[in-house]
């Protein structure tokens, strides 16, 4: 299988699995949060060193830098900007996921809402493991002529 096919099909996955956690009623709020802290089992944990993601740091600062660094070179995402990152906001742009199309289908429903992404939900799952600290997307924008989503997030204590 190619790597086109394959990411189509896990585009598709989680765009069912989404909109199915949707129709038995859970707010997607509720899933992105659970998909975080499900991305620290043991299990899923060494999915992600098979795939070589070494993300490092002793604080949201670095963790964030490195989270960067460690999804560009896995080719996850293909451009990410830090605007800002300190013990209390994280404002991010990921550009080219491969989990693009999987955020489509979620705000071609709502534009108001904050989609669930894979790639967040890791850094906020390195950050809670690390520091102790939670993390709430608080504003969302897609620009879909250069397929970037920007990202604020609150880190709480």
């Amino acid at each position: 299988m190619n790597i086109r096919k394959l990411t189509n099909i896990t585009n598709a996955t989680i765009s069912a699995l989404v909109k199915s956690m949707e129709e038995m009623g859970l707010n997607l709020s509720l899933i992105w949060g659970q998909l975080s802290r499900a991305f620290q089992d043991s299990h899923i944990r060494g999915i992600l060193d098979d795939l070589g993601l070494e993300i490092e740091g002793t604080d949201v600062k670095m963790i964030t830098e490195s989270f960067g660094s460690e999804m560009m070179k896995s080719g996850m995402i293909q451009r990410m900007n830090v605007t800002s990152a300190s013990d209390n906001l994280v404002e991010i742009t990921l550009g080219d996921c491969v989990f693009s199309q999987a955020t489509h289908s979620v705000l071609n429903r709502a534009d108001e809402i904050v989609p669930p992404c894979s790639m967040l939900a890791i850094l906020y799952s390195v950050v809670n493991r690390v520091t102790g600290r939670g993390m709430d997307v608080v504003k969302h924008n897609f620009d879909p002529a250069t397929n970037s989503c920007s990202f604020t997030i609150n880190v709480e204590e």
